[in-house]
């Protein structure tokens, strides 16, 4: 009786133990993700901000059109919040190995942040009719805050195997969206800029493609004439270049 009694003795305390390491780990690991989305969210700030101005400092660099804004369009502005996550999320896979939800957590930080920017915006501006520089600012810090959160729900919850192919999915469709949509929007409020334009060098008349200014501007262009290919201006065209007499 006694060695059974000293039997479940040592099992209660080692039952004791087992509990004691796994509330310990839990509360490590949930430092840890903490201490990587708050760390997240301040990097997604301080990149968005300085990415606002890359395409403009680059002198209007095609390369640049790809992971930056191009435009004052609510669609270009949420380049802001998509590149920095993925890019901190991709630099941070090797701290947070072994965390649930990866993917999930990164493309629902991004369709959180940016379904906010954009309801947001909309509402304010429906109600005072413009945009203030301010509500934009405190819109962006506020979206990039519930994004980071929901990242944390999501990196300490339960594995959700079918919830990471969905992600997965959308976040590749996402990528694809947005390098896609800068050079070939559609014509619709979410990616018209404030001063009428769409995309990269798209005008309200249909005219699009890669182009500068008139005091030297060169790139693929289409004009309503139909004509269409590489050429320089104001000093003559010149290049591969083709009209609609040609048809």
């Amino acid at each position: 009786m006694r060695q059974r009694a000293a039997f479940f003795y040592a099992w209660a305390e080692c039952g004791i133990s087992a509990r004691f390491f796994v509330i310990i780990y839990i509360m490590v690991h949930s430092k840890r993700i903490l201490a990587f989305c708050i760390s997240g969210g301040i990097f997604t700030l301080i990149a968005g901000t300085l990415g606002h101005f890359v395409y403009e400092w680059s002198g209007g660099a095609v390369w640049t059109a790809w992971l930056f804004p191009v435009n004052e369009s609510v669609w270009e502005h949420l380049k802001l919040l998509i590149l920095p996550a993925v890019v901190f999320f991709a630099l941070g896979a090797y701290f947070m190995r072994g965390a649930n939800n990866y993917i999930s957590a990164l493309f629902f930080c991004i369709a959180v942040s940016a379904g906010f920017v954009t309801g947001a915006f909309y509402l304010y501006t429906s109600v005072i009719g413009h945009s203030v520089l301010a509500m934009d600012i405190a819109v962006f810090i506020a979206s990039v805050a519930l994004g980071y959160v929901t990242a944390y729900f999501l990196l300490t919850a339960e594995r959700f195997p079918l919830l990471t192919l969905i992600s997965l999915a959308g976040l590749i469709i996402t990528l694809v969206c947005f390098f896609t949509f800068t050079f070939s929007p559609p014509h619709s409020f979410l990616f018209r800029a404030p001063d009428g334009t769409f995309g990269i060098g798209c005008a309200p008349d249909d005219t699009f493609g890669i182009a500068r200014t008139p005091d030297g501007a060169f790139g693929i262009a289409r004009t309503p004439d139909g004509a269409f290919g590489i050429a320089r201006a104001p000093d003559g065209t010149f290049g591969i270049a083709r009209t609609a007499a040609l048809y």
